[in-house]
């Protein structure tokens, strides 16, 4: 594993004003831009209790409209229940893909609640609902246009990613819908993740 120390990169704590950065469109696809994901990649990556699945680029101090995440066909696999965090990615598929300048073209009628958690607020988490269906369109790392339709997992994900493009933090959307928080306080003698409920 990397060690988060050998980065350039930082992961942006809350309530760091960089996380509001309203992100402007990519327009050079260079090695630059190519190292910063992959690095960004590799920071994710030592995140592992829980684990990381996603990060964007206001959550390293950028100012461009990228992230990379584990986005994969996964509309059998659903997002984690309320309660669960270590353990939820334990059959996900674990490479990486890089979303450069996306959009969500639509978005499904239905929704589902989720527990939902940050690499930039760590240890509280949310429930809140998302679709569970979206259409999105995104550039790769070559600059070639990508137009698909997610669910599952790797709907809930974009939709949080992109949300940080936009200077969104999940925390935003529990208040806005008037959900519950939970502050991340141990685990019990199973090696179950214990919770206790917070107001923020």
């Amino acid at each position: 594993m990397q060690d988060p120390t050998s980065l350039s990169l930082k992961v942006v704590k809350a309530p760091d004003s960089r996380l509001r950065i309203q992100c402007k469109q990519v327009k050079k696809f260079n090695p630059s831009l190519l190292d910063t994901l992959k690095e960004m990649v590799k920071l994710t990556q030592t995140f592992q209790d829980p684990e990381g699945v996603g990060l964007a680029a206001t959550q390293v101090g950028l100012k461009e409209s990228f992230f990379v995440a584990r986005i994969h066909d996964s509309k059998n696999i659903p997002p984690p229940e309320p309660g669960q965090r270590s353990s939820r990615w334990k059959n996900y598929n674990k490479d990486f893909v890089a979303i450069i300048n996306p959009k969500i073209l639509s978005y499904s009628k239905a929704t589902k609640t989720y527990f939902e958690g940050c690499l930039s607020v760590l240890n509280i988490w949310g429930q809140l609902k998302r679709h569970i269906s979206i259409k999105v369109a995104y550039q790769d790392i070559n600059g070639n246009q990508v137009t698909k339709t997610l669910k599952g997992i790797a709907a809930w994900i974009f939709q949080h990613e992109v949300d940080h493009l936009n200077g969104i933090l999940f925390s935003d959307r529990v208040l806005e819908q008037k959900g519950r928080f939970y502050k991340f306080i141990g685990k019990d003698k199973t090696g179950t993740d214990m919770f206790e409920e917070i107001t923020i």
